[in-house]
């Protein structure tokens, strides 16, 4: 199926993210936003996106990173391995990007925004982010935290997918933004399983997506769904947000024994 005619990646009935196609290259065109810690699966994650949001044709597509980020997975990306303190260097390559038809993918990118959580490192990073989807540059962020990832990029992302976390930055967003929509969130967050995620659409009246699991060995997306209770081990977890005293545990249901279905990455075309 083509990304024009599957703007949903949408596979088996379920949809993962809401990404519109280009009409011209079929790009599906857009911000997504992974969180997780190191060696949660996030870049593997975003690998795997690349393949199902890039038609094959598509030869604008690149990565920024100081390591060796995507080469097994993606080896006809171009890959620039730029040091994040080189803003001269940084400037440059996203300059390059301005008004063009591109894929790009950002690994660490902790350390190319600025560290405040307020700043995007360099003028054309700040252009690109927010302005870059006009001119049809689609975008994945791979990050840590939201301490220094720009708050108003997770808030008009597309999706921002979470992996489990103790991170306090990400625990504060989940608190303050996703409690009307995730039951409980900063329990959830804090009690995925490994290389299961979170997916969480800012921009769109559902924001609650669902889960999904990363099959670190065949590098496919599954859906994961939890089930109606919680395991005996999940339900004697202290809970993050901890009781009155006589109060009741805030124990999240949606955190237990996983039943998955493989998310095949449609053809591209």
């Amino acid at each position: 199926m083509s990304p024009e005619t599957n703007p949903e990646l949408e596979t088996q009935g379920e949809a993962i993210i809401d990404l519109p196609a280009d009409e011209e290259t079929g790009l599906r065109v857009g911000r997504v936003v992974l969180f997780g810690p190191v060696g949660s699966g996030k870049t593997l994650l975003a690998c795997a996106l690349a393949k199902m949001m890039v038609p094959a044709s598509f030869k604008e597509k690149y990565i920024l990173s100081p390591v060796a980020t995507g080469a097994n997975q993606l080896p006809d990306y171009q890959w620039y391995k730029i040091d994040p303190t080189d803003k001269t260097k940084v400037e440059a390559f996203m300059a390059s990007l301005n008004e063009k038809r591109a894929f790009l993918m950002i690994d660490e990118a902790d350390a190319y925004f600025g560290g405040s959580g307020r700043t995007y490192g360099t003028p054309s990073m700040f252009g690109a982010v927010n302005w870059g989807r006009n001119a049809c540059l689609s975008i994945i962020v791979i990050a840590h935290g939201t301490n220094v990832a720009p708050k108003n990029l997770i808030a008009n992302a597309q999706a921002v997918m979470f992996f489990n976390t103790t991170e306090v930055n990400l625990l504060k967003y989940a608190r303050e933004y996703m409690s009307n929509d995730v039951p409980d969130p900063v329990y959830t967050l804090q009690h995925l399983p490994q290389h299961v995620f979170l997916i969480y659409a800012p921009l769109s009246q559902e924001k609650f997506v669902g889960f999904g699991r990363l099959n670190i060995e065949t590098g496919e997306i599954e859906i994961w769904k939890p089930e109606e209770e919680p395991t005996e081990e999940e339900s004697t977890t202290p809970s993050s947000n901890e009781p009155e005293e006589g109060g009741e545990p805030s124990v999240s249901p949606m955190i237990s024994a996983p039943s998955s279905s493989t998310l095949e990455a449609k053809p591209n075309g």
